[in-house]
């Protein structure tokens, strides 16, 4: 079986940023070495974890974001390990890191030098504010920082309350999503030129891609736009048998009222004044007694069973699925989106395969992420057979 990227040889340096990036190249057929400081990366210390029966702790983030890929511990800070990495990168034919900007050409190892010999290679370099500019050497801590710096935060939550995070660290993985994409051009173009390129992805302009409406609301009425809504989110969520749904009446209040009514509920409280706005609102505004109405709706259902019964009544309403529940998800199931992956540590779990299914082309998904330096040995030996 053939893969997109059989053949193509990939190193991956230490950091969260890199490594969705890497991860999608080696379910595509990519060989991905991940280079990690002697003890290992350091987000093999990230939660959340999974405790052995030795009593050992595993983090879950590493072990999904780094399937598929190859081990090799390297002090980067000393000659010795500078060296094997430039043997390395002269076999190879991307890099993928994310330190700060400077630090590679501290080591000596920046595409400038690296390209040297092997003019073909790809760098892609992934900081919070890029390579170049006046804030290029500010600190990004957290993902937290960028969402904020970058725009997403302030459009986020609640009309009136305080801007909210969109999650754990889907920035930095959003920009590895975005690095793949800048390797994939880049790489097909090197191709055909044999010239390489250093790929320079600022975190912070990954956001910015996002906001295109809202930056063009902002030069028109030269002032930002009110774009997060009114509180309903949060009091949008209905109480079912099983779970949640989510509701929304969104301009179907008579729709609502009969759904409501034909369930046995009284709706007389929603003559008063204060409700006939909620006939011409395309987001209407919950309130206590609408919430109430609403969960004693949704004791009648399943979650499913209310989100199949609202669509025939043309209303909003969607699922709240929980990990748990996704894992049994008879839709994903019968697609094929899980794939069983043996660990040598946490043992047999499933994990997401491929969002996107080429065709006969499967990804290399079931391979475990590697147990720290584990490829030593086999990389070094290859490395002197080639000297």
């Amino acid at each position: 079986m053939n893969f997109p990227y059989e053949g193509l040889k990939v190193l991956e340096l230490e950091g969260a940023a890199g490594m969705y990036c890497g991860k999608m190249l080696s379910a595509w057929g990519a060989e991905v070495i991940k280079i990690e400081r002697p003890g290992g990366d350091i987000c093999r210390r990230r939660g959340p974890f999974a405790t052995t029966a030795a009593g050992e702790k595993v983090s879950l983030t590493f072990e999904y974001f780094n399937t598929g890929k190859k081990s090799v511990t390297l002090d980067m800070s000393c000659a010795e390990g500078q060296s094997v990495f430039k043997e390395l990168a002269s076999q190879s034919d991307v890099v993928i890191e994310s330190f700060a900007p400077g630090q590679m050409k501290k080591w000596g190892l920046d595409y400038e030098t690296l390209k040297e010999h092997a003019p073909a290679l790809i760098m892609l370099s992934i900081t919070p504010f890029g390579q170049t500019g006046p804030h290029s050497a500010w600190k990004a801590s957290t993902d937290l920082i960028v969402d904020a710096m970058g725009g997403p935060m302030a459009e986020v939550g609640v009309e009136g309350k305080a801007p909210l995070h969109l999650g754990y660290d889907i920035l930095s993985f959003m920009s590895g999503m975005y690095g793949l994409f800048a390797i994939q051009a880049t790489y097909h173009k090197t191709k055909k030129s044999g010239v390489g390129a250093h790929i320079d992805l600022s975190q912070q302009e990954c956001c910015l891609t996002w906001r295109n409406q809202a930056l063009g609301f902002a030069q028109i009425d030269e002032k930002s736009p009110r774009l997060r809504k009114a509180d309903a989110v949060r009091q949008g969520l209905v109480n079912c048998r099983d779970g949640f749904a989510f509701a929304m009446v969104g301009g179907k209040w008579q729709e609502t009222l009969d759904w409501f009514s034909d369930m046995g509920q009284d709706v007389s409280v929603f003559d008063a004044p204060m409700y006939r706005q909620h006939a011409a609102d395309m987001l209407t505004k919950w309130d206590a007694v609408l919430l109430e109405h609403y969960n004693m709706l949704g004791s009648n259902y399943t979650k499913t069973g209310m989100m199949l019964e609202g669509q025939k009544r043309k209303l909003a309403v969607g699922v709240v699925e929980s990990p748990d529940s996704l894992l049994l998800n008879e839709h994903f199931n019968a697609r094929g989106c899980f794939v069983d992956v043996s660990h040598p540590v946490l043992g047999r779990l499933k994990y997401p395969g491929e969002p996107a299914k080429m065709g006969r082309c499967r990804q290399l998904t079931n391979k475990p992420a590697p147990l720290v330096g584990e490829h030593n040995r086999v990389i070094i030996e290859r490395l002197r057979a080639v000297r």
